[in-house]
């Protein structure tokens, strides 16, 4: 069964890609299986490095997001050699990195260390990577002063 997708996602999609905000899901994230296709656009100059995941597929669906750099200069990982491959990384120059943030009620906003987006910058494939046995958190407060605020 064919489905299309309304005229206006074709012409954001279109409109992502030539920007170079389009980010394409290898697997969709955890969570969110119905959606693998996105843009990531700046929240405004009052937000910084923060910026917005917005869903091409989803109306009304979106993340913040922001480079872990950013916040934590401690922030470091490699990537498994089985994701090099699937997102198509020559080079460390490929590699764009966001983190997840949230609100949810709480006086600081959290990023999800634990669990970062890779994105090839050569061809916008992403993959929202599981970084276990790596001591990072999954809500980690972007006041913490590190990466790591229990080591």
């Amino acid at each position: 069964m064919s489905t299309m997708m309304p005229a206006l996602q074709d012409e954001s999609i279109v409109s992502a890609a030539e920007s170079g905000a389009l980010v394409l899901l290898t697997q969709p994230m955890i969570g969110f299986e119905h959606t693998s296709r996105y843009a990531i656009r700046p929240l405004g100059s009052d937000y910084g490095s923060y910026e917005l995941m917005t869903s091409l597929e989803e109306q009304g669906l979106s993340f913040v997001v922001v480079p872990p750099g950013a916040i934590f200069s401690d922030y470091r990982f490699e990537i498994p050699e089985s994701d090099v491959e699937l997102l198509g990384l020559r080079d460390v120059s490929d590699v764009e990195t966001w983190v997840l943030v949230t609100r949810k009620g709480l006086p600081v906003p959290t990023v999800n260390l634990l669990g970062p987006l890779v994105v090839n910058r050569r061809t916008r494939v992403a993959a929202q990577l599981v970084l276990q046995d790596s001591g990072y958190g999954a809500a980690v407060a972007v006041n913490a002063g590190s990466a790591r605020p229990l080591a």
